[in-house]
């Protein structure tokens, strides 16, 4: 099993309709790759934080080859 997280920061020009969506399309690749069991988007799940960033965490079994 696979744990990967990616953190980031919206840039601060961004306005809150674009950081939506960009969430959005981080559900998006969760829901599209087959490798993927499950999957968080959201606001920031710990740690330090440094401009609000949100974390894409998505458990796998592998590269998704069969």
């Amino acid at each position: 099993m696979i744990f990967h997280i990616n953190r980031l920061t919206f840039r601060s020009d961004l306005n809150d309709e674009q950081r939506r969506a960009g969430l959005d399309l981080l559900r998006k690749a969760g829901e599209a790759n087959p490798a993927v069991r499950s999957y968080v988007v959201g606001p920031d799940l710990g740690g330090s934080s440094n401009g609000a960033p949100s974390t894409w965490l998505t458990t796998s079994t592998g590269t998704g080859s069969t």
